[in-house]
């Protein structure tokens, strides 16, 4: 079950990397559909590093300490009555989608790399 739901987002993935291949590509070949299928990697290693950060609770001492300034300041003094209560960076990320981001980050790297050792041999 859960592997069908990687490769069927696998699969969603290839397709949008396969249109905007064909949108974006000045030529078409294995050469430039890398370069596309990299760009998706990319922004998929981006976000997940980038979750990762901010689930092992990075910011959430700067985020506590914006808003007990902020809760300081004389303006807005309603408004922030609750800052202790609202939930931290670190705690709006689900454990689970931060592993479904990086399973899919490793499924289109490791199929960038296999395309790449294609291409070279």
């Amino acid at each position: 079950m859960i592997l069908n739901k990687h490769i069927t987002w696998l699969l969603i993935n290839l397709i949008a990397v396969t249109v905007a291949f064909f949108v974006f590509s000045p030529v078409y070949n294995l050469f430039h559909f890398i370069n596309t299928l990299f760009i998706m990697s990319f922004i998929y290693l981006s976000v997940s590093i980038i979750l990762f950060v901010t689930s092992k609770r990075f910011f959430d001492g700067v985020t506590f300490g914006f808003r007990r300034f902020l809760s300081m300041l004389p303006k807005n003094k309603d408004l922030l009555d609750e800052w202790k209560e609202k939930p931290l960076p670190s705690e709006k990320i689900s454990p689970s989608f931060l592993r479904f981001i990086f399973i899919q980050a490793s499924l289109c790297t490791l199929l960038t790399l296999i395309l790449l050792i294609i291409y070279y041999l």
